[in-house]
């Protein structure tokens, strides 16, 4: 029988939390029960008050490794421990916690069902566990506990214990099924028996996010003969389809670094990754990665060191387990469990994973849809400690990675998503990654080569731009006479010097979207394949294009239907980049060179909003808004023509940000920034007119009308403007209000 505590008259103090005597944590008194509270109120009772009145009471019952200050978990540390649960015997009757088998147990032996899971219990504690967050209860037992710590624990369920605001773990799937499940439910009365095994700091161990698998049982829960029909298979699928918690009981993913990787950057869809693998049973005394090896694939056991273990199986692969798996994530190929897990590894690194079985699980429907083959699935049938734990853990090595970007988003395409603008790296480049990269008004240097993509297989078919064989055409309807690249001389030399690459300034609307675009994630000598839907691939609109602008990439038809418009807009181009250098520009230039700077960045703003790519008012905004801040300390001049002309080039730059907001429809911004303007120059004719248009579309009509005089006031050239402003908001004005009087009569 337990004894619980209160005897002891040696104390001491940590967190607030009374421990006696060494042996109990915290006196045992029944619980008082919280006051009902009216939502969003303070609660009336804290942790602290709680927990002196008995809401948490534990026992000693095995002293683990003396403390010394650091062999306790942390908060964020990963804690690896066995759990038992027992139905609490009721106040006064007596019992302890060996009384009867258990509920649940992630001891081997005993208990049936899955009792015989053998593996412990692996999560993150406190706050880093989240969604995963173990019981309140487990938190402050597991966290004054040093390795070897076994402890009885007793709270309140409905506060402390699976019932906890705080918890995100539900209780097993076994105690559903016992007597004692159902009538307790997840705030019931248990009794947890806890063993800390054993723990890593947080920064050896982090979470791995996931998302619920699909809606169906994992095959080691059918039946034996594989029959899916059956009831009890049913009543299991549904089960497993339930959540995480419930397949497995201990829904959190962690991985533990064992090598640390070659770069910082980890891959997501759409990279393309290659890496080795191997996949083992937890191990009994919880050390992450060492368990039985019973798969692997790319010389790599569960140690991490390239070996393969006896107990492993062959490697699917037909040539040799030393043959990596390749794949691309976020195309279904493998797993989302596996695609978190690769996500949170960098290039070179070798981690473990332990995930919960359920979630690398494939759906049958996913399969059947899916017409990828599968690059990883776990095999079957599983090893018993595997299926019992319904945990695996995964040891993988991220042998290399190739940088695909989806640039601006997917678009739909029948029954598949898929990028409008991707990149994919062929060549690494010089530098480090973002840093050396051009940025936003850099001039730059580039080879392209531009492919028309044609046919359901998307072959490449006919060349639109190729900067290195000096192709020159000239606008729509020329006759578009190209010369080669390098015409040789009878002695084998060359007549002329190697053809230049092409150069613009980036976010100017020099250059199509998608080249724009990619080039801002490159370094010097890198190559990368850029594929664009039309949209993204064109030069802007053809009045505004540049004489050497291949025409190729211009729109054909001019959009018409039966002229080829349209056709040239469905198709995709694929671009071949080779970012030969870069020039940034001085990002403190001197006082006079600020003004000229603000004047080009105006320029550039203006001329982008005029070329038709398809972000042209997110690049003039950006463009004005760094003309404006070029000039915005007053510190940075010294004559009063310098101060002058700097109140002028913010006005203009604000000013020609209102016109971009009211574009976009941003009401408050367009007012703001016109407002800015106007208090550089008060009689400024363009910002007291946006300021007009931006009060009218934000209701406040008579100040609109006030501010529409005033524009006409300070520019009597722009009456005919104001006149016909003021016209479409009386019209405006009018339609709100007879909606207005339409409701209101409704309404009495």
């Amino acid at each position: 029988m337990l004894r619980w505590g209160g005897e002891s008259k040696i104390e001491r103090e940590r967190e607030g939390k009374k421990n006696i005597g060494g042996r109990f944590l915290f006196p045992f008194r029944s619980p008082r029960p919280r006051p009902l509270q009216k939502k969003n109120s303070k609660p009336q009772n804290s942790e602290a008050s709680d927990l002196s009145e008995g809401a948490v009471r534990l026992a000693l019952l095995e002293r683990g490794e003396p403390p010394t200050g650091s062999n306790k978990p942390a908060e964020g540390d990963c804690v690896v421990f066995h759990l038992e649960v027992r139905a609490a015997p009721k106040e006064g009757h007596g019992g302890g916690a060996g009384d009867g088998p258990p509920l649940f147990s992630t001891r081997g032996g005993g208990g049936g069902g899955e009792a015989e899971r053998g593996a412990p219990f692996v999560a993150l504690l406190g706050p880093r566990g989240a969604p995963h967050r173990l019981p309140r209860a487990w938190e402050l037992a597991l966290g004054d506990s040093t390795p070897g710590t076994r402890l009885a624990v007793r709270c309140d369920g409905a506060l402390y214990g699976w019932g906890g605001e705080t918890c995100g773990v539900a209780p097993p799937a076994s105690l559903s099924s016992s007597a004692a499940g159902p009538s307790l439910g997840p705030g019931g009365d248990y009794l947890y028996d806890l063993q800390l095994l054993r723990f890593y700091p947080s920064d050896a161990v982090v979470g791995v996010p996931l998302r619920l698998p699909p809606s169906e049982a994992p095959p080691s829960a059918l039946d034996d003969d594989g029959d899916e029909g059956g009831a009890a298979a049913k009543a299991r699928r549904a089960a497993a389809a339930a959540s995480l918690a419930d397949t497995s009981g201990n829904p959190a993913a962690l991985k533990l670094s064992l090598e640390p990787g070659t770069t910082w950057e980890s891959p997501r869809p759409p990279f393309e990754v290659s890496f080795a693998l191997s996949a083992a049973a937890p191990a009994a005394d919880g050390r992450l990665g060492k368990g039985e090896v019973f798969w692997q694939q790319g010389g790599i056991g569960g140690d991490g060191r390239g070996k393969a273990p006896a107990c492993s199986s062959p490697s699917p692969s037909s040539s040799g387990e030393d043959v990596l798996i390749t794949a691309t994530m976020g195309d279904g190929s493998l797993p989302e469990a596996l695609e978190a897990a690769l996500s949170c590894v960098c290039q070179g690194e070798t981690a473990v994973v332990s995930l919960p079985l359920a979630a690398l699980q494939t759906s049958a429907a996913q399969r059947r849809e899916d017409k990828r083959p599968l690059a990883f699935s776990l095999p079957y049938p599983l090893p018993r400690a595997v299926a019992a734990s319904r945990r695996v853990e995964l040891t993988l090595r991220l042998a290399g990675m190739v940088q695909v970007r989806d640039l601006v988003g997917p678009a739909e395409r029948g029954n598949e998503k898929r990028g409008r603008v991707t990149k994919k790296r062929v060549k690494e480049g010089m530098g480090e990654f973002p840093a050396d990269c051009p940025l936003g008004d850099c001039a730059v240097k580039v080879h392209v080569r531009a492919v028309a993509l044609v046919g359901g297989e998307e072959a490449e078919g006919e060349v639109l731009w190729d900067t290195r064989t000096r192709q020159q055409e000239e606008d729509a309807g020329a006759s578009g006479a190209s010369c080669s690249a390098a015409a040789a001389d009878d002695d084998g030399g060359s007549s002329s010097p190697p053809p230049p690459p092409f150069e613009f300034v980036i976010g100017t609307g020099a250059a199509p979207d998608a080249v724009d675009l990619a080039v801002c994630l490159m370094t010097p000598g890198e190559v990368s394949v850029v594929e664009s839907d039309w949209a993204h691939a064109r030069f802007g609109r053809k009045e505004s294009a540049g004489a050497t602008t291949p025409a190729g990439l211009l729109d054909v038809g001019g959009g018409k239907s039966g002229e080829g418009g349209d056709r040239e807009r469905a198709r995709r181009v694929r671009f071949e980049l080779e970012l030969v250098e870069f020039e940034a520009p001085d990002r403190d230039p001197p006082p006079a060179a600020r003004l000229l700077r603000s004047d080009e960045l105006r320029a550039q703003g203006n001329a982008v909003l005029s070329s038709g790519v398809p972000r042209a008012l997110e690049l003039a905004a950006g463009k004005y808004r760094r003309a404006a801040q070029l000039l915005q300390s007053a510190l940075d001049f010294d004559t009063e023509e310098q101060h002058e002309a700097a109140s002028r080039g913010r006005a203009a730059a604000h000013a020609n940000l209102a016109a971009v907001a009211l574009r976009q429809g941003r009401w408050g911004e367009a007012l703001a920034a016109s407002q800015r303007a106007l208090d550089d120059e008060p009689r400024h004719a363009k910002a007291l007119f946006r300021r007009a248009a931006a009060l009218a579309s934000l209701g406040r009509f008579p100040e609109a009308d006030e501010a529409f005089g005033l524009a006409e006031e300070a520019d009597p050239a722009a009456a005919e403007d104001v006149a016909r402003e003021r016209a479409r908001v009386a019209a405006r004005r009018k339609r709100a209000g007879e909606k207005q009087r339409r409701e209101m009569s409704g309404f009495l």
